[in-house]
């Protein structure tokens, strides 16, 4: 948590998208860290969907694009695109405790696609 409240206050947009049940579970921080920093968190409107995926977009195309467009930044400064994805769960036992796999890329086409799904998921989710 220390390392996201640090990012925000270096003006790193922070977005995330969680469930009912992951918000509320033991051990989770995410409600803690609301309150600590202004960020946007979502839950699909539908209470009945779980967010399984388990995924993070870096300095997306459409993210930088937008900071850039808001800041009046004329040229961009160069940026590479990062995604981590795989089968852990983002908890403390899911990244100490199980044998799990967790995929670091720069691919583009894997970039764009889970950039594309992050963003169709959050025009169907809303605040808490």
């Amino acid at each position: 948590m220390n390392a996201l409240i640090e990012a925000y206050k270096r003006g790193v947009n922070i977005r995330i998208i969680t469930d009912d049940e992951m918000l509320c579970s033991t051990g989770s921080k995410l409600l803690y860290l609301k309150e600590e920093i202004p960020i946007d968190i979502r839950v699909p409107k539908l209470s009945s969907v779980m967010m399984h995926h388990k995924f993070m977009v870096i300095d997306g195309h459409r993210g930088v694009s937008d900071i850039c467009r808001i800041c009046n930044y004329l040229d961009r400064v160069p940026y590479r695109p990062l995604v981590l994805t795989g089968s852990v769960n983002w908890t403390m036992q899911g990244f100490g405790g199980n044998w799990e796999n967790c995929l670091v890329t720069t691919d583009i086409i894997t970039v764009s696609k889970l950039e594309d799904e992050f963003y169709r998921l959050w025009d169907v989710s809303k605040s808490i």
